[in-house]
């Protein structure tokens, strides 16, 4: 049998702002063939405000809760997968996700027998769109300084060369909606990862508290198999961005942005 993990980080989210997301899992846990599949949700609490109880996850009979300190997102993963006694390394999947998503429990099972039928494939990231339709273009080219300024300072795209540059590096022109798009760096708000592909590159970079830390992830995979975009399943992401609205997540952004950069390299475009 598989065991699908989500593993879940979460850091002052109120029970409002990731119930989507739970209905979403608990549907999806319905509709398993539990011949199959099994479900298990792991959650890392990172919250300096006790928004949510421990007693919330109690009461759903496959989630498995911590609290700690603030340890970072790519280390409450960490520790939700290499804390789990009982994971398959050749069979399991783990889906790492973000509190502010919902998705379509039978289009995320219809998908995961193509991913698993894929011996190649080893990461996958959905179909983003926002709450209003919107696709998110997450499916990109490895960071640079230029990709993260245009990124960063969106005025700049009214100007035609900055405007093409970031439609080239976020594969705008490819059809997000119909095309598989290869991509070593993927949004981590949505993962689909083979746990062979996870344990071999020993998960997230735990030196990347916050941003950056899926691009150094993702890149880590590709190295094992294919990582790719897909649009056969969608999820809508309700977008935070807080790097753009806070002083603090902006620091956070330039410390990983460096770290990045000292790990592999500097890439001016």
């Amino acid at each position: 049998m598989k065991t699908i993990y989500f593993s879940l980080v979460l850091y002052n989210q109120d029970i409002n702002y990731i119930n989507p997301l739970i209905t979403s899992i608990l549907d999806f846990n319905k509709y398993i063939d539990k011949t199959y599949f099994r479900t298990v949700l792991l959650v890392h609490d990172n919250s300096t405000q006790m928004l949510i109880s421990e007693e919330y996850f109690n009461l759903i009979e496959f989630a498995s809760y911590y609290k700690s300190e603030n340890i970072g997102f790519g280390a409450g993963h960490n520790h939700n997968i290499f804390s789990c006694p009982n994971i398959d390394i050749n069979n399991d999947i783990i889906i790492v996700i973000n509190p502010d998503i919902e998705f379509n429990p039978a289009s995320l099972l219809d998908f995961l027998s193509t991913f698993i039928s894929r011996g190649n494939s080893v990461c996958i990231a959905p179909l983003i769109k926002d709450l209003s339709g919107n696709i998110q273009y997450s499916a990109k080219h490895n960071p640079t300084l230029f990709s993260l300024l245009v990124g960063r300072f969106h005025f700049l795209q009214r100007f035609s060369i900055f405007k093409q540059y970031i439609i080239k590096h976020q594969n705008r022109d490819k059809n997000y909606s119909s095309e598989e798009i290869s991509s070593q760096y993927l949004s981590g708000c949505f993962l689909l990862i083979k746990a062979s592909c996870f344990f071999a590159v020993r998960g997230f970079d735990m030196r990347f508290f916050l941003h950056l830390e899926d691009a150094d992830f993702v890149r880590r995979c590709s190295f094992i198999g294919d990582t790719y975009h897909s649009p056969q399943i969608s999820v809508v992401h309700r977008w935070a961005r807080g790097s753009h609205k806070s002083i603090k997540q902006m620091f956070f952004l330039v410390v990983s942005l460096l770290k990045y950069f000292i790990k592999w390299g500097i890439v001016l475009y």
